[in-house]
């Protein structure tokens, strides 16, 4: 397509200049142009359009005789069309016509009326009812970060900065827990050599700014549009989080061609105030997204959830990523999901009351973006109708926050009667038609409403009328879209047809006829009715833009839900599955008593609970040694759960439990290679367990599992041998390690805080049965064998293994320099001894000269000695 600037723009239809003029506004999106009931794309687009939605590719005449590909989706569909372009990554300009065209001659007037990209969508089509969509923007500095996020759909708008030497690592930990939608960079930390292979490793789409997008001066006159003149967000917040913040509040009023009247507040967070999770201990704990197949189901999030609203989902989610480090905050948590646990009735009145209630938060954004329908609004007031019921469910409470947050649940009462008063009970989903509004609502409307009424009703008894007048007694009066009104009377009876009748249409079996006062009659209702259809159309708006205005309270009843939602949600998996009230202080200890994990438990009949103690002193690091497939691993995640639910105000699966404050978790469980970025599995171990040395406190917990396994036996005992003294001496940090070095249990004499665990095994004359119970000491035995026999290795091979094993445990650990092998490393299964005398008698036969009969009697003979031996435990002789 050409460009206005080309002189060849002139030859195209008008049209067609009208979208190219929105095609060189927008050259990086992919433009829906409205033309009557279809959405089209054309040129590169349409190519583009067609393939992504499988489309079929049309063209168009463009003048002169060319033509141009193009391809369309109908207006009512067009939701779910724009989510997949926004899904395949594209952004969308909708082009949308801004006049009726039954009320215009020649060309309508079209303007793009909002940029759709991943980042800023609100429609629930476009969005995961129980994550979160955030946009974000990063500002860097030498040493420092500044992060700003904003939901759009919801108005949630937060920032914090990120400073010292652990920025970066930060930054990537909360980019892993925000997961954004859209990440806005300026160019130059776009092509920066740290940030590049973290934005493909976490897979974010990034869109790049201009500078000015990050500067301070140009962006202030927005912030204080959004946030005050006089509020204290500048007090709050560093000038490199508000320079983020900045940038974000400029693309998204770009995109949406507007100011976003629920965005309101700009909330200040300090990582300070949560535990840290990096990004390797989030993917190793499976919290909100199972390892093997990015599954909800079988993560810790999917056994949590019994929330009944989005809002409680998407809270839920978000404490069970950022635990507390504040123990009032714990506290207060903890007794409300106590309180709730306990009184089984209030409980289910509560979850019973919440029930109802649709996404409040997403219902304002769509509100305040203009784009909620009369069914959006409907859905408001069902919700906000539904408050009365919870604060009654909460009458009488007495844990501290359920009390905040019923008193935090009033104030609907006023929106409740605006809409009731609005909108009829049951409104059409389109807008554009009619028929919104209630009688009385507005007295110009009701005046419309009457005249078209009155009109309707005398077309109504026309038909009477004129039969009694013609005595035409099959006359009858009827309308469609193409000829208005019409009086149809048959052939048979056309010669009693009046002469005031005008004759407007043939048919088959008679004719259609309009009179002057029925012409008269017409226009007056087509007149009254479109202008009863604007009128309502802007009173909607109307309406809409007033319930936008009380954005901060419909923010505030949100999050109330929210919580509630959560709490209840919380007491009902308590009760479920029969978790305790944890204690949580700012002891040294951990202690757990019958400890289990949240999931695995969940999925296998028979769990076998654990305990568990540590502290600063005589139990500072657990060694934990035994078989693969005894439970070492879902040990050490389910002791990092336990005190992760604990700070995030939930019951934890146990049957008691003391939870000294964590200010971080560490896992290192388990490793592959990182091939994009040409490193192997050992490297991975050792950058990650360098990361957890460098950064772990006296208040961590640390879990490691098989330190060292990536290099040699002796190289990685080595480190793992002083990664453990490191632990416990320097860091001083609670911790398990998990290990096949059976060398490690010395420790414990040799280091005080160091004891040694493993996991039970019992042997049977079957096989060994793995009891997946936690016993003190150290073990020797790893049952490799015995794994590699229920995995299903080929017997030959468990037989050589068995060999080999035998062989290493009589005689050394080097199996390439002790083992006998067959000639050219064919291994073979072993040879019984053979004694000097049989080898040479079987040497000294003559096989030319011995017979059958002779052969037959010799191999006889050695057949009985074998047999002899065998019994008595020798070789042949």
């Amino acid at each position: 397509m050409v460009s206005p600037a080309d002189q060849s723009f002139a030859n195209l239809t008008p049209m067609l200049r009208q979208y190219t003029q929105a095609k060189t506004a927008h050259p990086d999106a992919m433009v829906l142009f409205r033309l009557g009931d279809f959405y089209e794309m054309f040129d590169e687009d349409a190519r583009q359009g067609a393939r992504l939605l499988e489309l079929v590719l049309t063209s168009r005449e463009i003048g002169k005789g060319q033509r141009v590909p193009m391809c369309g989706v109908p207006v009512h569909a067009v939701e779910t069309y724009i989510a997949r372009l926004i899904r395949a990554g594209c952004k969308v300009a909708v082009c949308e016509q801004m006049e009726d065209p039954r009320l215009v001659r020649g060309l309508v007037r079209r303007e793009v009326v909002r940029v759709i990209t991943p980042g800023t969508v609100v429609e629930e089509a476009m969005l995961e009812e129980d994550v979160p969509n955030f946009l974000v923007a990063i500002c860097e500095a030498e040493t420092a970060f500044g992060l700003a996020a904003l939901e759009v759909s919801t108005g949630e708008f937060l920032a914090t900065t990120l400073e010292g030497e652990t920025a970066f690592d930060a930054l990537q930990a909360e980019l892993v827990r925000l997961q954004p939608a859209e990440c806005l960079v300026s160019a130059t930390w776009q092509a920066h050599e740290r940030w590049q292979p973290l934005a493909e490793s976490l897979r974010l789409h990034c869109t790049v700014c201009e500078a000015q997008a990050f500067d301070l001066t140009a962006t202030t006159p927005q912030l204080e549009r959004y946030l005050g003149a006089a509020a204290p967000w500048r007090m709050e917040h560093t000038p490199l989080a508000l320079r983020a913040a900045g940038a974000i509040v400029q693309y998204a009023q770009a995109t949406h061609h507007m100011v976003l009247p629920h965005v309101t507040v700009l909330r200040p967070y300090r990582l300070a105030h949560y535990m840290v999770l990096d990004a390797v201990t989030r993917r190793n704990l499976e919290l909100v997204r199972t390892l093997r197949h990015s599954d909800r189901q079988g993560s810790v999030l999917g056994v949590l959830d019994e929330t009944t609203t989005a809002m409680g989902a998407r809270l839920l989610r978000r404490w069970l990523e950022q635990p507390l480090l504040q123990l009032e905050a714990i506290t207060a948590r903890l007794d409300a999901v106590a309180e709730l646990a306990a009184d089984t009735i209030r409980r289910q009145q509560l979850r019973q009351a919440l029930r109802p209630i649709y996404d409040i938060e997403r219902l304002l954004g769509r509100v305040a973006c203009g784009t909620a329908n009369t069914r959006q609004l409907t859905a408001l007031r069902i919700s906000l109708e539904g408050l009365a019921v919870v604060r009654t469910a909460l009458e009488g409470c007495q844990a501290g926050l359920l009390c905040t947050l019923r008193e935090a649940c009033t104030g609907e009462e006023g929106i409740i009667a605006l809409l009731q008063r609005a909108l009829v009970d049951e409104p059409p989903p389109t807008i554009r038609d009619g028929g919104l509004m209630r009688p009385g609502y507005d007295t110009t409307l009701d005046e419309l409403i009457q005249e078209t009424d009155r009109h309707t009703r005398w077309v109504a008894r026309l038909q009477e009328r004129e039969r009694q007048r013609t005595g035409i007694k099959s006359l009858k009066v009827g309308y469609n879209q193409v000829f208005g009104y019409y009086i149809e009377v048959s052939k048979a009876n056309l010669s009693l047809v009046p002469a005031d009748y005008i004759r407007k249409q043939t048919l088959t079996n008679g004719e259609r006829f309009i009179t002057e006062s029925l012409k008269e009659r017409e226009v007056a209702i087509l007149h009254a009715s479109e202008q009863r259809i604007t009128l309502e159309y802007s009173l909607f708006v109307a309406l809409r833009e007033r319930i936008a205005g009380q954005a901060s309270l419909l923010q505030r009843l949100a999050a109330t839900v929210a919580q509630l939602d959560t709490l209840a949600a919380l007491a009902e998996v308590a009760v479920l599955y029969n978790y305790v009230r944890p204690r949580v202080d700012d002891g040294p200890g951990i202690v757990i008593r019958q400890g289990r994990h949240p999931v695995v438990e969940r999925m296998r009949d028979g769990f076998v609970p654990n305990d568990l103690s540590l502290d600063h002193e005589a139990q500072q690091l657990l060694v934990l040694t035994g078989p693969n497939m005894a439970g070492k691993s879902t040990y050490l995640r389910q002791v990092a759960l336990i005190a992760l639910l604990a700070q995030m105000g939930s019951f934890v699966p146990a049957a008691e439990a003391n939870i000294g404050l964590v200010d971080r978790i560490f896992t290192r469980v388990g490793a592959v290679d990182d091939i994009a970025a040409g490193r192997s599995t050992f490297l991975v171990e050792m950058t990650e367990t360098a990361h957890i040395l460098h950064h772990a406190t006296a208040r961590s917990l640390v879990v490691l599992d098989e330190i060292g396994k990536g290099t040699s036996t002796f190289e990685g005992l080595s480190i793992a041998w002083a990664v453990a003294l490191y632990v416990v001496r320097r860091l001083q940090a609670r911790g398990l390690f998990a290990t096949h070095f059976h060398e490690l249990t010395a420790l414990e004499s040799l280091c005080t805080g160091i004891k040694n665990f493993h996991m039970a095994v019992r042997e049977t004359p079957e096989g060994v049965v793995f009891l997946r119970q936690l016993v003190p000491g150290g073990t020797s035995k790893s049952y490799g064998l015995h794994v590699a026999r229920l995995a299903g290795l080929p017997p030959e091979i468990l037989t050589e293994a068995t060999r080999v094993l035998q062989y290493l445990e009589q005689h050394g650990r080097d199996p390439a320099a002790s083992v006998p092998l067959a000639v050219n490393g064919a291994q073979q299964p072993p040879m019984p001894p053979v004694s000097e005398s049989l080898a040479q008698r079987l040497l000294g036969l003559d096989i030319c000269q011995i017979t059958p009969l002779q052969a037959l009697s010799i191999l006889h003979h050695l057949q009985q000695q074998a047999r002899a031996g065998v019994a008595a435990g020798e070789g042949l002789t």
